[in-house]
């Protein structure tokens, strides 16, 4: 299964909130797929869903993590760091495209 969210919400905040997007996540445990595109300033994936997002991959069949141009500046670097460092990682597939990750994140790596 996959779920996919783009928000077109144009920052008016018409669009399904980060929190919605991930208890829909939490009450599927089939989910393989998980996209988030484009989310504007308004509706961003900050510091506080990070540890949703990880205990989603760490908890759930999710192998396929896309997440693109999804988080302020500095927070893709706690995203990937927190992603790599879980146990057991399952993912197959990880995409953080446009996300200011910075070359000293991936000097850790």
């Amino acid at each position: 299964q996959k779920l996919t969210f783009d928000n077109n919400d144009n920052g008016d905040g018409a669009g399904m909130s980060i929190d919605a997007v991930l208890d829909i996540v939490d009450s599927n445990k089939h989910l393989r797929k998980l996209e988030f595109w484009r989310n504007l300033i308004s509706n961003q994936i900050d510091t506080g869903h990070i540890e949703r997002l990880c205990s989603a991959v760490h908890n759930h069949a999710l192998v396929e993590l896309d997440l693109y141009e999804s988080f302020a500046f500095g927070v893709g670097d706690r995203m990937l760091v927190s992603l790599l460092t879980i146990d057991d990682l399952k993912l197959e597939k990880l995409s953080l495209a446009e996300n200011y990750i910075t070359s000293a994140v991936s000097t850790l790596l």
